[in-house]
Protein backbone atom coordinates (compact mmCIF):
# COMPACT_ATOMS: atom_id res chain seq x y z
CA UNK A 1 0.00 0.00 0.00
CA UNK A 2 2.67 2.76 0.43
CA UNK A 3 4.36 2.20 -2.62
CA UNK A 4 1.37 2.42 -4.30
CA UNK A 5 0.92 5.69 -2.55
CA UNK A 6 4.40 6.56 -3.41
CA UNK A 7 4.21 6.19 -7.09
CA UNK A 8 0.73 7.55 -7.11
CA UNK A 9 2.19 11.23 -5.81
CA UNK A 10 5.04 11.02 -8.24
CA UNK A 11 2.75 10.78 -11.07
CA UNK A 12 0.10 13.81 -9.74
CA UNK A 13 3.76 15.55 -9.53
CA UNK A 14 4.70 15.31 -12.88
CA UNK A 15 1.13 16.04 -14.14
CA UNK A 16 1.28 19.28 -11.87
CA UNK A 17 4.33 20.04 -13.86
CA UNK A 18 2.34 20.38 -16.86
CA UNK A 19 -0.86 22.21 -15.20
CA UNK A 20 0.56 24.03 -12.63
CA UNK A 21 3.20 27.17 -13.81
CA UNK A 22 5.10 29.51 -11.19
CA UNK A 23 4.65 29.73 -7.38
CA UNK A 24 1.10 27.89 -7.15
CA UNK A 25 3.42 24.34 -8.70
CA UNK A 26 6.12 25.03 -6.12
CA UNK A 27 3.95 25.22 -3.37
CA UNK A 28 2.34 22.36 -4.50
CA UNK A 29 5.71 20.37 -5.38
CA UNK A 30 6.85 21.35 -1.20
CA UNK A 31 4.07 19.60 -0.35
CA UNK A 32 3.96 16.51 -2.35
CA UNK A 33 7.73 16.10 -1.33
CA UNK A 34 7.06 16.11 1.95
CA UNK A 35 4.41 13.32 1.54
CA UNK A 36 6.98 11.66 -0.25
CA UNK A 37 9.56 11.88 2.60
CA UNK A 38 6.55 10.63 5.01
CA UNK A 39 5.62 7.88 2.69
CA UNK A 40 9.60 6.73 2.10
CA UNK A 41 10.11 6.40 5.52
CA UNK A 42 6.83 4.56 6.62
CA UNK A 43 7.88 2.09 3.71
CA UNK A 44 11.23 1.64 5.03
CA UNK A 45 10.16 1.10 8.96
CA UNK A 46 7.40 -1.08 7.20
CA UNK A 47 10.55 -3.03 5.48
CA UNK A 48 12.42 -3.22 8.42
CA UNK A 49 9.77 -4.08 10.75
CA UNK A 50 9.12 -6.73 8.39
CA UNK A 51 12.84 -7.91 8.35
CA UNK A 52 12.69 -8.05 12.38
CA UNK A 53 9.83 -10.44 12.39
CA UNK A 54 11.25 -12.40 9.63
CA UNK A 55 14.37 -13.14 11.78
CA UNK A 56 12.16 -13.61 14.85
CA UNK A 57 9.99 -16.11 13.03
CA UNK A 58 12.82 -18.01 10.56
CA UNK A 59 14.92 -19.28 12.91
CA UNK A 60 15.40 -22.89 14.01
CA UNK A 61 16.66 -24.45 17.08
CA UNK A 62 19.74 -25.74 15.19
CA UNK A 63 20.74 -23.26 13.80
CA UNK A 64 24.61 -21.71 14.40
CA UNK A 65 23.23 -19.00 15.71
CA UNK A 66 20.06 -17.54 17.44
CA UNK A 67 18.51 -14.05 17.24
CA UNK A 68 19.71 -11.73 19.77
CA UNK A 69 18.89 -8.68 19.38
CA UNK A 70 15.09 -9.38 20.61
CA UNK A 71 12.63 -6.71 21.73
CA UNK A 72 9.45 -8.46 22.67
CA UNK A 73 9.59 -12.25 24.38
CA UNK A 74 6.91 -14.05 24.77
CA UNK A 75 4.43 -15.24 27.54
CA UNK A 76 4.99 -18.61 29.05
CA UNK A 77 3.01 -21.03 26.97
CA UNK A 78 2.11 -24.39 29.76
CA UNK A 79 0.13 -26.70 26.44
CA UNK A 80 2.28 -25.49 23.57
CA UNK A 81 1.21 -27.04 20.56
CA UNK A 82 1.82 -27.73 16.81
CA UNK A 83 4.64 -26.40 15.59
CA UNK A 84 5.42 -23.35 17.25
CA UNK A 85 8.14 -21.21 18.52
CA UNK A 86 8.46 -18.86 21.20
CA UNK A 87 11.38 -17.16 22.80
CA UNK A 88 11.49 -16.34 26.71
CA UNK A 89 13.47 -14.61 29.30
CA UNK A 90 16.39 -16.14 30.87
CA UNK A 91 15.17 -14.86 34.51
CA UNK A 92 11.68 -17.29 33.00
CA UNK A 93 11.56 -19.67 35.73
CA UNK A 94 9.41 -21.97 34.25
CA UNK A 95 11.43 -22.00 30.90
CA UNK A 96 14.56 -22.35 33.38
CA UNK A 97 12.79 -25.68 34.12
CA UNK A 98 11.85 -26.43 31.04
CA UNK A 99 8.21 -26.78 32.38
CA UNK A 100 5.53 -28.46 30.22
CA UNK A 101 1.45 -29.86 31.43
CA UNK A 102 2.46 -32.54 28.76
CA UNK A 103 3.92 -35.35 29.78
CA UNK A 104 7.23 -35.34 28.52
CA UNK A 105 10.52 -36.73 28.99
CA UNK A 106 14.33 -36.12 28.27
CA UNK A 107 15.50 -38.26 25.18
CA UNK A 108 19.30 -37.98 23.76
CA UNK A 109 19.73 -35.37 21.05
CA UNK A 110 23.14 -35.71 19.25
CA UNK A 111 23.73 -31.80 20.29
CA UNK A 112 24.84 -31.07 23.82
CA UNK A 113 23.70 -27.53 24.00
CA UNK A 114 19.83 -28.48 22.99
CA UNK A 115 17.93 -30.69 25.25
CA UNK A 116 15.18 -32.89 23.38
CA UNK A 117 11.99 -34.33 25.24
CA UNK A 118 9.19 -36.56 23.63
CA UNK A 119 6.05 -36.80 24.87
CA UNK A 120 4.27 -39.74 26.41
CA UNK A 121 0.82 -39.54 25.43
CA UNK A 122 -1.79 -39.92 28.15
CA UNK A 123 -3.25 -42.73 30.20
CA UNK A 124 -6.82 -43.50 29.88
CA UNK A 125 -9.98 -45.73 31.47
CA UNK A 126 -10.02 -49.33 29.06
CA UNK A 127 -13.77 -48.84 29.77
CA UNK A 128 -14.05 -45.01 28.52
CA UNK A 129 -15.59 -44.42 31.79
CA UNK A 130 -16.78 -40.76 33.53
CA UNK A 131 -16.91 -39.48 36.71
CA UNK A 132 -20.04 -38.14 38.31
CA UNK A 133 -18.99 -34.69 36.99
CA UNK A 134 -18.88 -35.53 33.35
CA UNK A 135 -15.25 -36.05 33.32
CA UNK A 136 -13.21 -38.62 31.36
CA UNK A 137 -10.33 -40.28 33.23
CA UNK A 138 -6.72 -38.81 31.88
CA UNK A 139 -3.85 -40.08 34.02
CA UNK A 140 -0.37 -38.61 33.81
CA UNK A 141 2.21 -41.46 32.13
CA UNK A 142 5.05 -42.40 34.72
CA UNK A 143 8.14 -40.93 33.32
CA UNK A 144 9.97 -44.39 33.84
CA UNK A 145 9.70 -47.00 31.57
CA UNK A 146 9.23 -49.82 34.47
CA UNK A 147 6.53 -47.42 36.21
CA UNK A 148 4.84 -46.78 33.22
CA UNK A 149 4.08 -50.78 32.96
CA UNK A 150 3.37 -50.78 36.20
CA UNK A 151 0.70 -48.20 36.26
CA UNK A 152 -1.00 -49.95 33.59
CA UNK A 153 -1.78 -52.69 35.51
CA UNK A 154 -3.05 -50.70 37.84
CA UNK A 155 -7.26 -50.59 38.37
CA UNK A 156 -8.86 -47.16 36.90
CA UNK A 157 -9.52 -44.90 39.84
CA UNK A 158 -12.94 -44.20 39.30
CA UNK A 159 -14.68 -47.23 37.91
CA UNK A 160 -11.63 -50.50 38.71
CA UNK A 161 -11.37 -51.40 35.50
CA UNK A 162 -8.27 -51.92 33.01
CA UNK A 163 -6.03 -48.74 32.08
CA UNK A 164 -4.53 -48.37 28.73
CA UNK A 165 -1.57 -46.25 27.23
CA UNK A 166 -2.73 -44.06 24.63
CA UNK A 167 1.29 -43.07 22.77
CA UNK A 168 1.41 -39.88 21.08
CA UNK A 169 2.02 -40.12 16.99
CA UNK A 170 1.37 -36.36 16.16
CA UNK A 171 4.98 -36.03 14.86
CA UNK A 172 4.42 -37.91 11.68
CA UNK A 173 3.18 -41.33 13.31
CA UNK A 174 6.34 -40.48 16.30
CA UNK A 175 6.29 -38.67 19.35
CA UNK A 176 6.09 -34.35 19.46
CA UNK A 177 8.89 -33.13 20.02
CA UNK A 178 10.02 -30.28 22.33
CA UNK A 179 13.45 -29.00 21.97
CA UNK A 180 14.89 -26.30 24.97
CA UNK A 181 18.08 -24.00 24.09
CA UNK A 182 19.89 -21.58 26.48
CA UNK A 183 21.37 -18.66 24.48
CA UNK A 184 22.74 -15.58 26.20
CA UNK A 185 19.59 -13.92 27.94
CA UNK A 186 17.09 -16.12 26.09
CA UNK A 187 15.48 -19.41 26.43
CA UNK A 188 14.96 -20.63 22.77
CA UNK A 189 11.72 -23.03 22.46
CA UNK A 190 10.56 -25.11 19.52
CA UNK A 191 7.88 -27.84 19.32
CA UNK A 192 7.49 -30.42 16.35
CA UNK A 193 3.87 -32.11 15.61
CA UNK A 194 0.58 -32.03 16.64
CA UNK A 195 -0.41 -33.77 20.16
CA UNK A 196 -3.13 -36.45 18.76
CA UNK A 197 -4.37 -37.60 22.01
CA UNK A 198 -6.29 -35.50 25.31
CA UNK A 199 -4.15 -33.89 27.18
CA UNK A 200 -3.22 -35.64 30.89
CA UNK A 201 -4.03 -34.25 34.62
CA UNK A 202 -1.24 -31.68 35.74
CA UNK A 203 1.27 -32.73 38.15
CA UNK A 204 -0.93 -30.80 40.70
CA UNK A 205 -4.15 -32.28 39.63
CA UNK A 206 -2.05 -36.11 40.00
CA UNK A 207 -1.01 -35.13 43.35
CA UNK A 208 -4.51 -33.79 44.56
CA UNK A 209 -5.96 -36.77 43.55
CA UNK A 210 -3.80 -39.18 44.96
CA UNK A 211 -3.69 -37.53 48.45
CA UNK A 212 -8.15 -37.49 48.30
CA UNK A 213 -7.49 -41.02 47.52
CA UNK A 214 -5.43 -41.83 50.78
CA UNK A 215 -7.48 -40.05 52.87
CA UNK A 216 -10.50 -41.92 51.86
CA UNK A 217 -8.84 -45.37 51.92
CA UNK A 218 -7.62 -44.72 55.35
CA UNK A 219 -10.97 -43.49 56.92
CA UNK A 220 -13.16 -46.25 55.26
CA UNK A 221 -14.45 -48.92 57.65
CA UNK A 222 -12.48 -51.91 56.08
CA UNK A 223 -9.28 -49.98 56.70
CA UNK A 224 -10.51 -49.19 60.84
CA UNK A 225 -12.06 -52.70 61.07
CA UNK A 226 -7.92 -53.84 59.90
CA UNK A 227 -5.93 -51.18 61.91
CA UNK A 228 -8.61 -52.31 65.12
CA UNK A 229 -7.68 -56.09 64.05
CA UNK A 230 -3.54 -55.49 64.21
CA UNK A 231 -4.38 -53.54 67.42
CA UNK A 232 -5.99 -56.57 69.09
CA UNK A 233 -3.26 -58.98 67.38
CA UNK A 234 -0.40 -56.80 68.91
CA UNK A 235 -2.21 -56.82 72.78
CA UNK A 236 -2.07 -60.66 72.30
CA UNK A 237 1.51 -60.76 71.52
CA UNK A 238 2.32 -58.75 74.42
CA UNK A 239 -0.11 -60.75 76.98
CA UNK A 240 1.50 -64.58 75.57
CA UNK A 241 5.06 -62.69 75.75
CA UNK A 242 4.27 -61.94 79.30
CA UNK A 243 2.83 -65.33 80.27
CA UNK A 244 6.25 -66.67 79.42
CA UNK A 245 8.32 -64.46 81.52
CA UNK A 246 6.68 -63.64 84.49
CA UNK A 247 4.15 -65.76 87.26
CA UNK A 248 0.59 -66.03 86.57
CA UNK A 249 -0.33 -63.47 89.53
CA UNK A 250 2.18 -61.10 89.27
CA UNK A 251 0.45 -60.34 85.70
CA UNK A 252 -2.68 -60.66 86.76
CA UNK A 253 -1.83 -57.47 89.34
CA UNK A 254 -0.41 -55.89 86.48
CA UNK A 255 -3.36 -55.84 84.58
CA UNK A 256 -5.42 -54.83 86.72
CA UNK A 257 -3.09 -51.59 87.48
CA UNK A 258 -2.76 -50.98 83.78
CA UNK A 259 -6.76 -51.17 83.09
CA UNK A 260 -6.52 -54.20 80.48
CA UNK A 261 -8.78 -56.17 82.78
Amino acid sequence: NSFLVVNCLRLLTARQLQKQPGATFLLTLGRNSKMLKGADYSVMEQEDSASRHGEMTSWDINDIKLPQHVNQTDWFQEWPDSYVKHIYRSEDKNAQRHHSSWAMRNTNNHNSRILKKSCLGVVVCGNNCSTLDGKKIYLRPAICDKARQKQQRKCCPNCNGPLRLLSCRGHGGYPVTNFWRHEGQFIFFQSKGAHDHPRPETKLEAESRRSIQKAKTAFSPSSLRQNRIQEIEGQCRHRSLCLRFFPARMLTCHLLISGDI
